[in-house]
């Protein structure tokens, strides 16, 4: 997926894509969803200004990823991004998500899919890109809104609604 320029940067503009791309880069092997779409989502954004076609895997990717960790608006933005470069895509398993889960927030689903997988709230808040508190309030809403009182609860629910699906 990397679009390196094939020599130096010789403009401030292609400067900056350079720094972009090496950010996506550096990104990859980090497990926090949120900032490597992110990073994707903005080397897209400045290839899509110059050549669409290699901006199109970058702005799918952090689709993905986006998608992944449950963040409907960025997920929308580069969906309108993707629409803008002539690559539309269909809203995809966030809506098996919600269906799975109908009574909490995208955000809360993705924190509870992860702690169901048996992760921390430290771990689950690194891999989302957000706090331990906020991982803990979530989890707090959706035990209250699922009527449970412990993660074994959590994961058995877990599992019998999404092999449901």
């Amino acid at each position: 997926m990397r679009a390196v320029p094939a020599k130096s940067p010789s403009t401030p503009e292609e400067a900056n894509l350079a720094v972009l791309l090496r950010a996506v880069e550096l990104y990859e092997g980090v497990p926090r969803l949120l900032p490597r779409a992110s990073a994707l989502e903005d080397a897209g954004r400045k290839l899509a200004s110059r050549r669409a076609a290699e901006a199109v895997p970058h702005l799918d990717a952090a689709l993905n990823l986006y998608t992944q960790a449950g963040a409907e608006r960025d997920a929308a933005r580069v969906r309108r991004r993707l629409r803008a470069v002539g690559a539309p895509r269909r809203r995809t398993s966030s809506r098996r998500l919600a269906a799975a889960w109908p009574e909490l927030t995208a955000s809360e689903v993705a924190v509870v899919r992860l702690v169901a997988q048996g992760l921390t709230n430290g771990r689950t808040a690194e891999h989302l890109g957000i706090s331990p508190h906020t991982v803990s309030s979530h989890l707090r809403h959706a035990f209250t809104k699922l009527d449970i009182t412990s993660r074994v609860e959590l994961a058995r629910l877990a599992a019998e609604r999404e092999h449901a699906q």
